[in-house]
């Protein structure tokens, strides 16, 4: 669904393609430069598709080859934005062609028309499309030109402790289920009702449930939020991205993870993405997680080869072998409810009163429902009440048709998912929670007492504004941290 600064933008640049047709002679240029500004236009439309954004220098750096593993997801998608594209390039080619040929032969009539068309251009040089690029563009030249990276109002009273200086004491038991582009909209929307069941009776029966759990930049893609919320910093690796986790053999920043296992925790990883997309495999290594897989089979049926039901399966097996020899740090991460259509698994039909051909509705209530059986697992075992569980999607469900059209509906009100199974302390249900606050929430919940240091105690104005203000000196700082190179109080 295409938003109306997107089609000003289409029509803006058939105004300009003809503009430029009039005022010059080479045709080859005009195509040439008229087919690059649809290029433009068809990345921005495949932003707003997938990501309900416009382009910006990190979503720039995401089209990233990686994703060519997804081609059979992702590009049926696009298929009619692809063909409205050669149709229309196709047009315009020709009628560059027939104005250069023969507009000034035109009646006074028809070409008091075409004007009147060339004044849409600036519709094109102000909409949307365009200042997304002009942003993109400054962001590209700040990056290049920004050579020395300064650290803007560090809090000089704060001394960042590094991994090898954590000290903590250990706490309760500690399960973390990640969710893939589960929102706290599934649970307040009228058009989703019946989808949630089982985490709504959570909720009904006590567990804690914020409702301003908000996305930010740096974290809005399953690998970046992993990262963000593991450390309190956000993702920006510069033009590595994604595949710069493989690339680094140290970081030098702290997670909770982390912490833990300076706790004594044992700490382990298990998803249903066996793929490892997004470089996930290298990022657990370096915040000192076990991945254990091996209960996972394979599926055909999925391109992350595993399925949810699997999953948590496999973590039953895991939970009680880890309950021998507490206390563990047990982190999940699901995929069947991926961009852009889910991954309906079959073995769930008669689980839920979905459709399984509505696939995001059906993988929604799936996973659902394997979130309240694992739950209702956990809580039949002897160490059940020594046992924190947290449950929170790793981001916004990306652009698709059933969630773009609650966007309107939600007046911008779209949250990310948090339910405990204990109350948040100095946080009530409506205050605002980023990417930052995570680590400090998760080791609160926990009992941990540590000595840890996060973004927002080195930051006082730390923000999502902050951070998109600030992003060039963040990304020094993650760049300095995975090189051996100290986090410096620079002016």
């Amino acid at each position: 669904m295409l938003t109306f600064g997107t089609v000003i933008s289409l029509l803006g640049f058939c105004a300009f393609g003809l503009f430029l047709a009039i005022i010059q002679r080479k045709l080859v240029f005009f195509i040439f430069l008229l087919i690059f500004f649809y290029f433009l236009l068809i990345l921005d439309i495949i932003s707003i598709l997938s990501i309900n954004s416009h382009l910006n220098l990190f979503l720039f750096f995401r089209f990233h080859t990686d994703m060519l593993d997804l081609k059979n997801l992702i590009i049926p998608m696009f298929l009619i934005p692809f063909v409205l594209f050669c149709t229309i390039s196709s047009a315009i080619i020709i009628s560059i062609y027939l104005v250069r040929k023969h507009f000034f032969s035109y009646p006074k009539k028809k070409r008091i028309i075409l004007f009147m068309f060339i004044l849409l251009t600036p519709f094109f040089l102000f909409s949307q499309t365009t200042r997304a690029y002009g942003f993109l563009a400054k962001q590209c030249l700040q990056y290049f030109l920004g050579k020395q990276i300064s650290i803007p109002k560090l809090n000089t009273k704060t001394n960042y402790v590094y991994p090898k200086d954590i000290q903590a004491q250990k706490g309760k038991n500690l399960v973390v289920i990640y969710l893939e582009s589960f929102e706290n909209t599934f649970l307040t929307s009228n058009k989703l009702e019946g989808l949630t069941p089982r985490i709504k009776q959570l909720i009904k029966d006590g567990w804690y449930q914020h409702n301003n759990y908000n996305t930010a930049e740096g974290s809005g893609w399953t690998s970046g939020a992993l990262f963000a919320t593991q450390t309190s910093f956000p993702s920006f690796f510069g033009f590595s991205l994604n595949s710069s986790f493989p690339e680094e053999d140290t970081l030098e920043l702290v997670s909770w993870s982390r912490v833990l296992k300076a706790a004594g925790y044992q700490n382990v990883f298990m998803m249903s993405d066996q793929t490892f997309y997004g470089g996930k495999k290298y990022l657990l290594k370096l915040l000192e997680y076990d991945i254990k897989n091996d209960l996972i089979p394979k599926s055909k049926n999925s391109p992350w080869k595993g399925h949810d039901l699997d999953l948590f399966e496999a973590a039953k097996k895991e939970y009680l072998e880890l309950s021998k020899n507490p206390p563990f740090n047990l982190t999940l991460l699901s995929v069947d409810t991926h961009f852009p259509e889910g991954i309906p698994d079959l073995r769930l039909k008669d689980k839920v009163n979905v459709e399984a051909n509505d696939t995001h509705k059906f993988t929604i209530a799936t996973t659902d429902y394997l979130v309240g059986d694992f739950v209702d697992f956990i809580s039949k075992q002897s160490n059940a009440k020594d046992t924190i569980i947290v449950i929170l999607g790793d981001h916004l469900m990306l652009g698709n048709e059933l969630i773009t059209p609650l966007i309107k509906e939600m007046s911008g009100e779209r949250r990310v998912l948090l339910v405990t199974n204990n109350p948040i302390k100095n946080y009530s249900k409506d205050t605002p929670i980023f990417y930052y606050n995570i680590p400090e929430i998760i080791l609160d919940l926990a009992e941990v007492k540590n000595n840890a240091v996060w973004s927002k105690d080195l930051f006082p104005e730390m923000s999502e504004e902050f951070t998109k203000q600030n992003y060039l000196s963040f990304m020094g700082i993650i760049i300095r941290s995975s090189i051996k190179r100290p986090l410096k109080k620079e002016a």
